[in-house]
C-alpha cells in the first residue's frame, strides 16, 4: 500500500477495496476535515483523496445500476429487461 499523506493511499489501492470500505474511507476523511485540526497541506491531500474515492464510488454505483434488471412476466416466461431511467425514484 502506498501511503501518500495522512492516511491517503494511491488510487490503485481503491480497486482492491470494497465499495463499503471506500465509502467508510470517505466518511473518515470528512470527519477529519470537519475537525479542522489538519495542517493545510494535509487537508488538501485528504480532500483530493476524498474526491478520488467519491468518483470511484460513483463509478461503482453506475455500474451496479446498469446491471439491475427488472423481471417482466410475459405469458409463462419471466424475461429480464433493463431498468430504464423512468423507473428511478
Amino acid at each position: 500500500m502506498a501511503v501518500l499523506a495522512y492516511g491517503v493511499v494511491a488510487v490503485s489501492e481503491d480497486k482492491e477495496k470494497s465499495f463499503e470500505a471506500n465509502l467508510k474511507a470517505i466518511e473518515d476523511i470528512v470527519h477529519r476535515l470537519e475537525e479542522g485540526n489538519l495542517p493545510l497541506n494535509e487537508s488538501l491531500a485528504a480532500y483530493e483523496r476524498g474526491v478520488q474515492l467519491t468518483r470511484w464510488c460513483e463509478k461503482q454505483l453506475t455500474e451496479a445500476e446498469q446491471k439491475i434488471q427488472k423481471l417482466v412476466r410475459e405469458g409463462d416466461q419471466i424475461k429480464p429487461e433493463p431498468l430504464d431511467s423512468s423507473d428511478k425514484q
